[in-house]
């Protein structure tokens, strides 16, 4: 099964035309997904959500498809802004690096960028090159359209829509992140949660929709989103029918190697003395700190809340959002390590900022314990 991100209605549209025997999927928390197979390969099936805009509500929709679906692979598609003169509209870009550009620390001699990168699952990307040098990935295209172009580049992600080249985010990028082509607002939170996720494997594909400049209106009434999406989706498309049959993913109780078993008879006066072997992974003694995960719904709701009322600062809570995130993951795959909880704590409050009712609700996660 794959998993297939989008942030837009024009995306999530364009990603189902190529599906059939679609049906809703509805989750315990009132997200519905939709879930269907691709049209012509009736053993590849695909779920397909919105996420929304912002790298925060990506990361809690990513985290809730994997859950729900254990998915072989998650593919983000979408549009996105160029930031390259030779990049056309509807063209494609698959990133071979994804930047979450808003990390950073700001003192008095100015802001000092602190990115994280997350590559792309190699098969994933393997798999994108060998489609893009041929042309069957095309088919559908309208007679007589010049073909878009499959880029393979770095993509810049924030919580910015850039529609500009000349200010203080645009230069930052410029500076910071030169090798990236593109810009937009999720893939560093979902490139995120599939590495905090078992490495759940992900890849970004986004069709240019305006070139970040000041024209994205204009490009916009022109179509170029529906352009854009329409190419990103046909791209997704043979990428699925491409992709090997479901790799297995290894559940809770198992090591991330697979699952492995050794069995022991003896009988009447045998003796047994021991086996031994290599054990690959982490020990887990005992229950793992209790965390409530009703709470933690409560308090990433309360987050959301907070920031959409401008409680929040967008940079607080993105890193918010995938603080507790990683909390999440921690608290359902054992073994879980107490120090990292109480350090990810630490760095959940520091980004509450000092708020009381966000704080209450932190502590309720952890049991009330101060």
């Amino acid at each position: 099964m794959i998993v297939v991100l989008t942030a837009l209605e024009v995306e999530r549209a364009a990603v189902v035309r190529h599906l059939v025997g679609v049906r809703a999927h509805r989750h315990a928390t009132g997200t519905i997904f939709e879930r269907g197979v691709l049209a012509g390969h009736p053993d590849r099936e695909v779920v397909v959500a919105m996420t929304g805009t912002g790298n925060g509500a990506a990361a809690i929709m990513t985290e809730r498809a994997i859950t729900e679906f254990q998915p072989s692979a998650v593919l983000f598609v979408g549009v996105a802004g160029g930031l390259r003169d030779w990049l056309r509209l509807g063209d494609v870009v698959v990133a071979t690096r994804v930047y979450g550009y808003h990390a950073m620390r700001s003192d008095e001699d100015g802001d000092h960028a602190r990115p994280r990168a997350y590559e792309p699952a190699h098969d994933l990307e393997q798999t994108a090159r060998v489609l893009a040098r041929g042309t069957s990935w095309r088919a559908g295209l309208p007679a007589g359209e010049e073909p878009p172009q499959v880029h393979f580049d770095p993509i810049a992600s924030g919580e910015v829509v850039l529609n500009t080249r000349t200010s203080a985010t645009a230069r930052h990028l410029s500076h910071h992140f030169n090798d990236a082509v593109a810009v937009e607002t999720e893939s560093a939170g979902v490139a995120q949660c599939g590495h905090l996720h078992r490495s759940t494997p992900t890849l970004t594909i986004r069709g240019i929709s305006d070139f970040a400049d000041g024209g994205k209106e204009r490009a916009d009434r022109g179509g170029s989103q529906e352009l854009a999406a329409r190419n990103a989706a046909l791209f997704m498309r043979s990428m699925v029918a491409e992709l090997a049959a479901e790799r297995r993913r290894p559940t809770a109780d198992e090591p991330p190697g697979g699952p492995s078993s050794v069995t022991n008879s003896i009988s009447g006066t045998a003796n047994f003395a021991i086996q031994a072997g290599v054990i690959n992974g982490g020990i887990w003694l005992g229950e793992p700190p209790g965390l409530d995960l009703a709470a933690l719904d409560d308090l990433t709701a309360a987050v959301a809340e907070a920031r959409r009322t401008d409680r929040m600062t967008v940079g607080a809570f993105t890193r918010a959002v995938l603080g507790l995130v990683d909390l999440r993951h921690q608290a359902t795959s054992p073994p879980t390590d107490p120090a990292r909880l109480r350090a990810l704590r630490r760095a959940i409050e520091e980004d509450l900022g000092g708020d009381a009712e966000l704080l209450g609700r932190l502590a309720k996660v952890f049991g009330g314990a101060p």
